[in-house]
């Protein structure tokens, strides 16, 4: 199930929030959480009911692996519980995931290429892991405990972050499900922003991304035996893409914190407008940041961070973007994506230790050139990641640089409204605000939504997760209603045509 998907916006989320709040309306707290429990675990079990079946059991192993790891004193015995739970989580990851790729592909194994073809990876398979390897650490060192199992379930399996993230940390959201289960009333105003920022991505997604989706899809399909690609198509295609990449995730992380307000409770912020970065370091700090944080704080700092000087350091960066990269996929084109995104990252940090006149050269051409610079990388490797085999990459590569050969592929034609939508679209992402400020997100629970602190003295924190509000106040006028629902109506005439996933790899 698709959050663009008919029966979900007609059938499943309204009869989930009607629960949800009849349930609280009559007091029954702990109920409306387990009503969320049991339509996550709907909303899961709906793609293929063997993905519920393994979800469920991670569930409880690491639930009750949890319990121990808590109360156990830090000896050998914990360490070693921990560790096994490690490998299970990331075991699953690697057979559902990987088996087939490396076995097959890698170790050149030909009897079992029907393995490569016969494991189904579960949808968000690497989420909910990632989320119980990091609470199961967090357990035995004593930063994070969950007692209830409704809440604990609640944790992995709530369906708006759970087949498209975010990677979500037990000590951000462990006292907001707690909360659930309590007397008390859920704010208003999140609501009315959750569903405001909701129909936003709905509309990113549903209008923007899959428009963009179908139209290159069919120029990408043309490359899968190779050929001459040209320069302009080339690049015509990866940039298309990932503005379609672009509208796709910053989508569904819109839907995903405006579903999780409608229920009463906050996400971390996952994506902010990474393509107006000035750096490749920049634009990996705002694109799946909880993936960012998850590698930063589980691989980056154990392996040492950058407390061994710099070449460790960079040794450091290497390993976490290199496995950020192979995460996205198993196969031959993200193990080049994983290589070119790391050495990339790792090229920026020693500009920065080298030549730091460059790295504080701030004109405005200088913002400009910088950003020219790391759209044109970041787009060309969407070769690498949007193709589906190494011809197909290869193909649209070499085209890239102008050395496209072999025999000349037909492509579709590229409309002239299509063209023209495409470049508004990615004008979109560069020149205007996100909708975290339009909505004057925070994911700072000490500060209330909406965020209305900022003003002409306040000193902007650092960080990529910072949100500038903008004060438009768009909560305070009917039509903004009226616009919210001529959207959704817009999105559902718009679902005649099949909803795009790209998320199955993940």
């Amino acid at each position: 199930m698709v959050f663009s998907e008919h029966l979900f916006l007609l059938v499943f989320l309204p009869v989930c929030l009607a629960g949800f709040h009849l349930l609280r309306h009559i007091g029954l707290y702990r109920g409306s959480a387990l009503w969320l429990v049991v339509f996550s675990f709907i909303f899961y079990g709906y793609w293929n009911l063997a993905y519920l079946a393994i979800l469920i059991i991670s569930i409880f192993v690491n639930y009750l692996l949890g319990l121990y790891l808590y109360r156990a004193k830090q000896s050998f015995m914990s360490l070693l519980a921990m560790l096994s739970g490690v490998v299970f989580n990331l075991g699953l990851i690697f057979y559902f995931k990987y088996a087939g790729f490396l076995l097959y592909d890698v170790a050149q194994v030909s009897e079992l290429e029907w393995l490569a073809r016969e494991i189904l990876l579960p949808i968000g398979i690497s989420f909910f892991t990632f989320q119980q390897v990091a609470y199961i650490v967090d357990c035995r060192a004593g930063r994070t405990y969950e007692p209830s199992l409704i809440n604990y379930m609640l944790f992995i399996s709530c369906f708006p972050q759970l087949i498209a993230g975010p990677v979500v940390n037990h000590k951000y959201v462990g006292s907001q499900y707690e909360a659930l289960t309590r007397e008390g009333q859920i704010n208003q105003t999140i609501i009315k922003f959750g569903l405001i920022l909701f129909v936003i991505g709905l509309a990113k997604k549903v209008l923007l991304a899959d428009t963009i989706g179908r139209g290159v899809d069919p120029m990408f399909d043309a490359t899968l035996q190779g050929g001459e690609v040209g320069f302009w198509q080339a690049w015509f295609m990866v940039s298309a893409y990932r503005v379609q990449l672009y509208f796709d995730f910053s989508g569904y992380s819109d839907m995903a914190i405006g579903l999780a307000a409608l229920f009463g409770f906050r996400l971390p912020i996952n994506f902010n407008s990474p393509y107006k970065s000035k750096s490749i370091i920049e634009l990996w700090g705002r694109w799946h940041m909880t993936l960012s944080r998850f590698v930063r704080d589980y691989v980056y700092i154990p392996l040492g961070g950058s407390r061994h000087g710099k070449a460790v350091q960079l040794r450091n960066i290497f390993i976490g973007m290199f496995l950020i990269g192979i995460w996205h996929g198993a196969a031959w084109t993200f193990v080049w994506y994983a290589l070119a995104m790391a050495s990339a990252v790792c090229f920026n940090h020693m500009v920065r230790i080298f030549w730091p006149a460059f790295t504080a050269w701030n004109t405005l051409f200088a913002r400009a050139f910088k950003q020219t610079l790391t759209l044109m990388f970041y787009f060309g490797t969407g070769a690498l990641f949007r193709a589906e085999n190494m011809d197909s990459a290869n193909a649209i590569l070499y085209g890239l640089f102008g050395f496209g050969h072999g025999q000349a592929l037909a492509f579709p034609i590229i409309e002239p409204l299509f063209l023209i939508f495409c470049i508004i679209a990615l004008c979109i992402t560069l020149y205007t605000p996100n909708s975290l400020q339009i909505t004057r997100y925070t994911e700072d629970l000490s500060k209330s939504w909406p965020n209305e602190e900022e003003s002409a003295a306040a000193v902007k924190p650092k960080g990529y997760g910072y949100v500038e509000p903008i004060s438009l106040h768009l909560e305070k006028y009917r039509l903004t209603y009226f616009i919210c629902g001529l959207l959704v109506a817009i999105c559902i005439a718009a679902g005649w045509q099949p909803a795009i996933f790209i998320y199955f790899n993940f």
